[in-house]
């Protein structure tokens, strides 16, 4: 059996329990074998292209990679089996979601060793016995996958396959990471929490360290690495963490590192990776898909 194929053969575990009306909670582990292929699989691919001093094009050991790229690495590690997981979750126990997973993605930690267990809430759509419809005349919509829509669906592959690059020039933009010392000052705590070399991505609602932070874009986009950037936020009082439930946090972050995302290639590793000869072959691949998508979905309707 080929690696890919062992790979997608260890299964996580799935809990599915009722969380509501129309709602339910989706409970899965995934197990350390599969988090390890994971990890060897991207440091596999990493180590036929990075470029690090002193050692040739795919030549660095694995060790300098893990020292030079592992904060990133892990990050993007964690939110593929996260994505894929959760994904496969709903298909395979045919959930009919009518939202995206309530997935805390944030403050999700891949662990060192173990299992990773995480949760999340979804919308269903309501079961209920249907009347006698026949006769009823209905109008089918004719599906169609464009141009545009296929080079949409590549860019983000493109980008789920990324690397975290540093900024060299120019200021913060909208979904970099930044690499930063934060210092919260929480309401009724004498002591400062100190957070050093912390991970923030810059977004509409992000987040510093655990604290959410609303408008966080408009506080970091157009700073630069050296530069200091305050805030205070009001923690809501339904908060998840008790601690800073309904406190007023003061925020001081000192930006040390800029980077974005740097969309991976279209070459022959990444068409290899989705099982596509060359680029033609993928984008039959990706409408085809998306067709029978659309068809699976109409014809639940």
């Amino acid at each position: 059996m080929a690696e890919d194929e062992q790979a997608v053969a260890i299964k996580n575990t799935v809990t599915i329990e009722e969380a509501g009306p129309c709602k339910k909670k989706v409970t899965i582990e995934i197990v350390q074998e599969k988090i390890k292929k994971a990890i060897d699989k991207q440091y596999e691919e990493m180590g036929k292209e990075a470029l690090v001093p002193g050692f040739r094009k795919g030549r660095a050991p694995r060790r300098l990679l893990e020292k030079r790229f592992g904060k990133e690495t892990t990050e993007q590690i964690k939110l593929t089996l996260l994505a894929d997981a959760s994904k496969s979750a709903i298909e395979d126990n045919k959930l009919q979601a009518i939202g995206e997973p309530d997935i805390d993605f944030e403050n999700i930690e891949l662990p060192a060793e173990g299992s990773l267990t995480f949760d999340f809430e979804v919308e269903v759509r309501p079961e209920f016995d249907l009347p006698q419809l026949e006769g009823i005349p209905v109008t089918r919509t004719k599906l169609e996958v464009t141009d545009e829509q296929i080079d949409r669906e590549i860019e983000q592959m493109q980008r789920w396959s990324g690397v975290w690059t540093p900024r060299e020039e120019g200021s913060v933009e909208l979904e970099d990471q930044i690499i930063a010392d934060a210092v919260l000052k929480i309401e009724g705590i004498e002591e400062d929490e100190k957070l050093d070399n912390v991970d923030i991505y810059v977004r509409q609602n992000g987040f510093v360290g655990a604290i959410p932070v609303e408008k966080l874009d408009e506080l970091l986009v157009g700073a630069k690495a050296g530069e200091t950037k305050e805030t205070s936020v009001e923690v809501p009082k339904t908060f998840f963490r008790e601690e800073y439930r309904g406190k007023k946090v003061d925020i001081r972050i000192s930006i040390q590192d800029v980077k974005w995302l740097k969309p991976a290639e279209l070459d022959e590793n990444l068409l290899k990776r989705y099982g596509v000869e060359d680029k033609d072959e993928l984008r039959e691949k990706i409408h085809d898909t998306s067709m029978a998508g659309w068809k699976h979905k109409a014809e639940r309707r």
